[in-house]
C-alpha cells in the first residue's frame, strides 16, 4: 500500500518490513510494524492504522502518538491535519486536528473512505451508495453505485472505481463522468 499528498511525499507500508518513508534517492523505516491502511498530509503528517497497536498519527519531525486503541479499516487525513477513520462495527469518525475526541458522523461501516482541503468527507456505503459529508449540512447522497476506491483531488473533484463499470469523476455542480470503464487496481491522491 502507498500514499502520496501533492507535495509528491510518498509513504508505503511493507508486509515484513513496516511503513517507509521515500526520500529521493531512499526509503527511510518509520516503525518496523505493519500497517493496514496509511494517509499522509501536506506537512507531512502520517496517520495509520496497526493492527495489535490501533489507530496512530506521526506528526513531521515527531513520533507515533497513539489516537485510540481501535483499530481502523480506513483512515484519510486532510491538508489542515483533520483525521477521518471507519471503525468496523462503529462506523465513520472524525478528529479535528487539534486534538480532542473523535466525532461520531454515521454508524454506517464505509468501503471507501477520502477528506479533501475544505473538511468535505466522501465514503463509499456498500449497498447504500457514496455519500459527501459537509459540517454544515450533514449527508449528501452522490450516487447509490458503490465505489471500492475514492480520491479526491484539490479541487474537490472525487475519482471512484465502481466494480465492473469502470473509473468516474465527479465534479460538483456536473454530477459524474465515466473516465474508464475498466477498474482500475489502485487509486492515490495528486
Amino acid at each position: 500500500m502507498l500514499a502520496i499528498n501533492s507535495a509528491g511525499k510518498l509513504i508505503g507500508n511493507f508486509p515484513g518490513y513496516g511503513v517507509g518513508y521515500f526520500d529521493n534517492p531512499s526509503w527511510h523505516n518509520l516503525t518496523p510494524a505493519n500497517a493496514t491502511s496509511l494517509a499522509i498530509d501536506q506537512a507531512g503528517d502520517i496517520v495509520g492504522s496497526f493492527p495489535g497497536y490501533g489507530t496512530l498519527e506521526m506528526k513531521a519531525g515527531a513520533g507515533w502518538q497513539n489516537l485510540t486503541p481501535v483499530f481502523a479499516s480506513l483512515v484519510a487525513i486532510d491538508t489542515a491535519g483533520d483525521i477521518v477513520a471507519n471503525f468496523a462495527g462503529y462506523g465513520v469518525f472524525e478528529m479535528a486536528a487539534s486534538g480532542g475526541a473523535w466525532v461520531n458522523l454515521t454508524s454506517a461501516n464505509a468501503v471507501a473512505l477520502t477528506i479533501d482541503g475544505t473538511g468535505k468527507i466522501d465514503a463509499s456505503f456498500a449497498g447504500y451508495g457514496v455519500f459527501q459529508f459537509q459540517p454544515a449540512s450533514g449527508w449528501t447522497n452522490l450516487t447509490p453505485g458503490t465505489a471500492t476506491l475514492l480520491t479526491v483531488d484539490a479541487a474537490g473533484d472525487i475519482t471512484g472505481e465502481f466494480s465492473a463499470y469502470g473509473v468516474w469523476i465527479y465534479k460538483a455542480g456536473q454530477g459524474w463522468s465515466n473516465l474508464f470503464i475498466r477498474d482500475a487496481s489502485a487509486l492515490a491522491s495528486a
